[in-house]
């Protein structure tokens, strides 16, 4: 698993200062921003003060658990409800307690930071990620592409772009080999463009999937069009990564 908490609020709250600050640099390997703190009062402080989204700490720090708590349920709920680790040892009858306070998982108290953050990971929402893949959509959804020649003409559903063409499903095509004209209409700001590439296809393995491969007078076209729609995913990707607030 390649593990990253870049961008993520981490409060490691621990008794030992030893034990803080190993869990403290085991994170920031992995690119979070850690706070650490010693007792409830400045935990509470960090967490009032900064937007933390995940907690590691002893689970004597959690309300019911233990006479050292930081945290109650009022803490911990509101917009910024953060995630809730704790390390410790597996007391069958606080496990009721923990669970209600919306720990997520129970670690051995001297578990090293590598193990914590690969078993966080998977509770954690990527936004970036999301919104990545958002942008692309966006882009990719607002083209319309269709294929023709003389034996008729076809919507094409692109799979995959690349340098020489593109991987499609193009529903109703029957010709397994041909040569023919892919249309491309790509939104624009000012004006909607329609550009013509020629193009051969053959099919694929799976039904209804076609290569299609731009012709040598025109790859240039295509790679400039190609250009194009991987700036304009940028441009909305950044905007949608600066409007997240993260």
């Amino acid at each position: 698993m390649s593990t990253s908490l870049a961008g993520h609020n981490i409060l490691v709250l621990f008794s030992s200062t030893e034990r803080n600050d190993v869990m403290a640099e085991g994170f920031k390997e992995f690119g979070a921003n850690v706070f650490t703190a010693e007792n409830a009062a400045k935990a509470v402080e960090i967490k009032d003060k900064w937007d933390i989204d995940i907690i590691v700490c002893e689970t004597v720090f959690i309300a019911g658990v233990g006479e050292k708590a930081a945290f109650n349920s009022s803490r911990l709920s509101g917009k910024s409800a953060p995630l809730l680790f704790g390390c410790g040892p597996d007391v069958p009858s606080q496990r009721r307690q923990l669970t209600e306070m919306g720990m997520l998982k129970l670690f051995a108290p001297n578990e090293q930071p590598g193990p914590i953050a690969d078993s966080i990971i998977p509770f954690l929402y990527d936004a970036g990620e999301h919104l990545r893949q958002l942008a692309a959509v966006n882009m990719i959804s607002k083209i319309t592409l269709h294929l023709q020649n003389a034996d008729g003409k076809w919507a094409v559903q692109i799979n995959d772009w690349n340098g020489e063409g593109a991987e499609a499903q193009v529903e109703g095509l029957s010709a397994a080999e041909s040569t023919g004209v892919l249309t491309v209409v790509l939104p624009d700001p000012q004006e909607t463009r329609i550009l013509r590439f020629a193009v051969r296809w053959e099919v694929l393995s799976e039904m209804n999937n076609f290569q299609l491969r731009i012709l040598a007078k025109d790859r240039a076209r295509w790679e400039d069009l190609l250009s194009q729609i991987q700036s304009r995913q940028e441009t909305i990707n950044q905007f949608l990564l600066a409007s997240s607030g993260r």
